[in-house]
């Protein structure tokens, strides 16, 4: 091949890798316009069809136990989970189901439809109006077409393998003394906590409770009330960790916890004397 010959061919060749570049950039530069008009059309749809603050619904609200999942997924990059973390801050915005939970089953959430949004805050997540539905169908709902099917199914398999795993130990949040009264008395009401008359002294009786996580360990409750009415201010509720397999007496009950009469015991007492029959004077 003469030199000429060469030039002219390797020009051709490089004019047609040009062309094909060129077209490229074109499809390109179509197909991310195109994006951008399905991202713009999905925000114009969330905005306007789930997200109407005239609308008779509610703020989107969830469950410490149901954050907790969304955080992670959060961490991990998951941006619906983010997007409905950062929405349950925006308390104009209305939604069709709120108060958020996780239920017994990976795939499913409960929730309270608007019928329900005239509860006291303390039922909301514990009634009968509440309602169940798929995790993929909860976040179809509250984001529409924000985010594409296979986005939505990577979603619901990272709450699944979040929910199954369970929350890490530096993870579980410490409740309140407030919330810790609250669950004994609930359970003393209901019987799930029971208590037995214990020690009795002259001037006061001792009822014990116990909470077992294991068949030798769990908590213990000690429950003091003074006979004479006058001293009952002086009443209290200990709270120990006990653990039957410890060799001496002094390392089979570790005192965690003593709540005092007026810290919250005062309806508890009356309560607990009438329902175990306590002889006070």
């Amino acid at each position: 091949m003469k030199y000429r010959d060469y030039v002219a061919t390797n020009e051709a060749r490089n004019s047609k890798k040009a062309k094909r570049a060129a077209e490229r950039a074109v499809r390109f530069n179509q197909r991310t316009k195109s994006q951008q008009q399905q991202q713009q059309q999905r925000n114009r749809n969330f905005n306007t069809n789930y997200v109407n603050p005239q609308a008779p619904g509610m703020p989107l609200m969830i469950s410490d136990r149901l954050k907790y999942i969304f955080s992670k997924m959060s961490e991990s990059g998951n941006r619906a989970a983010k997007e409905l973390l950062s929405l349950t801050d925006q308390k104009d915005k209305k939604f069709e189901m709120s108060y958020l939970d996780i239920t017994k089953k990976d795939d499913s959430l409960s929730y309270l439809p608007p019928g329900g949004k005239d509860l006291p805050d303390a039922e909301k997540y514990d009634n009968n109006k509440r309602q169940y539905s798929k995790v993929y169908k909860v976040v179809k709902t509250i984001c529409g077409s924000r985010y594409t099917k296979t986005e939505v199914q990577k979603f619901v398999s990272m709450y699944k393998s979040i929910y199954n795993k369970g929350p890490e130990k530096e993870d579980l949040p410490k409740p309140t003394d407030e919330q810790i009264l609250n669950k004994i008395i609930r359970d003393t009401k209901s019987d799930k906590l029971k208590w037995k008359e214990e020690l009795k002294t002259s001037p006061w009786v001792r009822y014990e409770a116990k909470v077992s996580a294991t068949d030798t360990k769990g908590v213990m409750f000690h429950l003091y009330i003074f006979y004479s009415l006058k001293d009952t201010p002086n009443c209290f509720l200990t709270v120990h960790f006990f653990n039957e397999k410890e060799k001496y007496d002094k390392d089979k009950k570790i005192h965690i916890k003593t709540y005092k009469y007026d810290e919250g015991l005062i309806d508890f007492i009356k309560d607990f004397v009438e329902k175990y029959k306590v002889p006070v004077e």
